[in-house]
């Protein structure tokens, strides 16, 4: 309630839909860790490309038609939810592309680990 303070009145309308904007937008940030890792991961690893995509998946790919279509079925509520909805699917997409690289990896460090 203090940051919404912060940027605005202390209007109770106001501060009611800030509260509510702000639980809604912010519901799964949490989930974010698997993109923001996956990217360092994969930039890490020298997959530049990979890495981009992920990062375009979120801000992009998934993030723009998710709003503009939950603006279509919500309304205004749905811009806020776009934003969990997108973390979410962009989650996903990072722990299969997070994974695939992790079983390419222990398979190259596996049959090196046999030739030595």
């Amino acid at each position: 309630m203090s940051i919404v303070n912060l940027f605005g009145t202390d209007d109770p309308l106001y501060t009611e839909f800030a509260v509510k904007c702000l639980r809604i937008f912010l519901m799964l940030v949490v989930v974010e860790v698997f993109q923001m890792t996956g990217t360092i991961f994969l930039q890490a690893l020298g997959k530049p490309v990979r890495a981009a995509i992920l990062t375009l998946i979120r801000q992009v790919i998934i993030s723009i038609p998710c709003t503009f279509l939950m603006a279509h079925m919500l309304g205004v509520e749905g811009i806020l939810w776009a934003g969990p909805v997108s973390m979410a699917l962009t989650a996903i997409v990072a722990v299969v592309m997070l994974t695939k690289q992790w079983k390419e990896l222990t398979k190259r460090s596996g049959s090196s680990v046999k030739e030595a």
